[in-house]
C-alpha cells in the first residue's frame, strides 16, 4: 500500500472546518513506487462508482486566486498560468464541491530551488494544463505554514526520500495524502516529468473509483497514526 507516515490528516489544521466537512461528505522513483503500490491494491475499476455526488462548479478554483498580501513568494505567482489557491479553510470545501483531488506545492521564497522549479513548471503548458484540469492546486509558503512542510517532510523521511524543497503532495478532498515526492536541488527528478506521470495516474484512479481512493487514504492514515502515536495505556 502507500508508503510514508503522518499522524494527522491535513484537515486537522482547521479543526472547526473539519467538523463542517464531516457533515457535508463522508493525496518518479519513490513516486513511482508509491503509485505502483497504490495501483496494485486498487479494486477492479471496470465498474465506476454508481452514486457519485453531483459536481458543483466553483469559479475560484478555475483561476489563479492567490492573495497578494500574504508573502512575496505567493505574490510572485499571482500571474502564473496555474490556478493556484491559498491554503485556507475553503480549500477542502472547494475540492469537495468540484469532486477533485488537491495538488500542493510546498516551497519558500528563501529557497532558490523552489523558484527554479516553479519557473520550469510555469513554462510548461502541458504540465499547467494537467494540473488545472485534474486538481485543485494550492501553493504553500512554508514560512507561513511550517506545520504543513513538517508533515510532508516526515512522510518523505519514512519513504526514504530526502525532504528537500520543494515538496509535492497529492491529497484527497478530505485531507489524506495519496502520493508525495520532493524535487530538491540534488534530485534527478524533473518536475515536468513528475506531473504527467503522477497526476495522470492519480486522476485516472480517482475518476474510476473515488470511493476506493478516499477509503484507502483514510485506512492508510489510521495505520500511519497507529505506527506514530504511542499506544493508549
Amino acid at each position: 500500500m502507500m508508503r510514508g507516515n503522518i499522524a494527522l490528516p491535513f484537515t486537522m489544521i482547521f479543526p472547526n472546518f473539519k467538523k463542517k466537512l464531516a457533515r457535508q461528505t463522508m493525496l518518479a522513483s519513490s513516486t513511482a513506487l508509491t503509485l505502483i503500490a497504490f495501483n496494485a491494491c486498487r479494486p477492479d475499476t471496470g465498474t465506476s462508482d454508481s452514486d457519485k455526488p453531483e459536481i458543483i462548479h466553483v469559479a475560484q478554483v478555475h483561476e489563479n486566486a492567490l492573495s497578494i498580501e500574504k508573502s512575496s513568494f505567493l505574490t510572485s505567482q499571482t500571474t502564473s498560468p496555474i490556478h493556484w489557491q491559498d491554503w485556507d479553510d475553503q480549500l477542502f470545501k472547494h475540492a469537495t464541491s468540484e469532486r477533485k483531488t488537491i495538488f500542493a506545492f510546498i516551497g519558500s521564497g528563501t529557497d532558490t530551488n523552489s523558484w527554479e522549479v516553479l519557473e520550469r513548471l510555469n513554462q510548461s503548458p502541458a504540465s499547467c494544463a494537467i494540473l488545472n484540469e485534474h486538481h485543485v492546486n494550492v501553493l504553500v509558503d512554508s514560512n507561513i505554514h511550517p506545520d504543513i512542510e513538517f508533515h510532508v517532510a516526515m512522510m518523505l523521511l519514512r519513504s526514504n526520500q530526502p525532504p528537500t524543497t520543494p515538496l509535492l503532495v497529492w491529497l484527497t478532498h478530505d485531507g489524506h495524502p495519496i502520493s508525495w515526492v520532493s524535487v530538491g536541488p540534488n534530485s534527478n527528478r524533473n518536475i515536468n516529468d513528475i506531473i504527467p506521470t503522477s497526476s495522470n495516474t492519480i486522476h485516472q484512479i480517482w475518476q474510476n473509483a473515488p470511493s476506493y481512493v478516499l477509503q484507502n487514504s483514510r485506512d492508510n492514515h489510521k495505520r500511519r497514526a497507529a505506527a506514530t502515536l504511542p499506544p493508549t495505556p
